[in-house]
């Protein structure tokens, strides 16, 4: 059986149309995903590569104004074996995919961390270029490495409020302030006042419990 388009019978069948739509869809979603990530201000360059090309051959296929592979049924078979090896190369690059996107980007971390003897994870290394782009920081060597010890710092601090919030959950009697004050210092905190929000709030409710 064949697919008809505006009534008239097409030279393709229903399942070479089928396997067409699915595609497309396929390649449609991304397309969407990517432009979502590219709103995040460390991604903003995800766009230049395989969505780029895809939107030239989309123009091309469509005309201006498309932004979607399966917006329209193809003619003809050739047409729809064309479209469909545009879609394909799309799908088979991996600047189409935001788990591939990432696995790049936290490869330059790793290499960044390497060269500049920082501990940057992805997401600090995010807000790093945040802080850049938004002009509250200038980059720079001393930025990168300052930035990765405010970092490690939080992520102590992060660990403290974890270990607190768990206790308080459980509701262990036996923690006495003494101890909560031997765990913050085997941390490197020294005070509660380095305790961020987050964790005050778990100290309080400890206190209220009795601890």
């Amino acid at each position: 059986m064949y697919e008809k388009i505006r009534g008239k019978e097409t030279n393709y069948t229903v399942e070479q149309f089928a396997r067409y739509k699915s595609l497309a869809k396929k390649a449609d979603e991304r397309l969407r995903q990517l432009e979502r990530m590219a709103e995040r201000e460390e991604y903003k360059g995800v766009k230049s590569y395989a969505y780029k090309k895809a939107m030239r051959d989309i123009r091309k296929m469509r005309g201006a104004g498309y932004t979607k592979f399966g917006e329209a049924k193809p003619a003809n078979l050739r047409q729809l074996k064309a479209r469909q090896a545009k879609i394909e190369n799309f799908l088979s690059a991996p600047s189409s995919e935001v788990s591939k996107i990432k696995e790049i980007y936290e490869k330059r971390v790793e290499s960044l961390n390497k060269s500049q003897g920082t501990n940057f994870t992805y997401e600090d290394y995010a807000n790093y270029w945040e802080n850049v782009n938004s002009g509250k920081i200038v980059y720079s060597r001393d930025s990168l490495r300052a930035m990765s010890v405010i970092n490690d710092e939080n992520r102590t601090r992060d660990k403290l409020a974890e270990e607190l919030t768990k206790a308080n959950e459980n509701i262990k009697n036996n923690v006495t302030d003494s101890e909560i004050n031997k765990r913050m210092k085997e941390l490197g905190l020294t005070d509660k006042s380095d305790l961020s929000s987050m964790e005050k709030i778990a100290y309080k409710k400890l206190k209220q419990k009795g601890f």
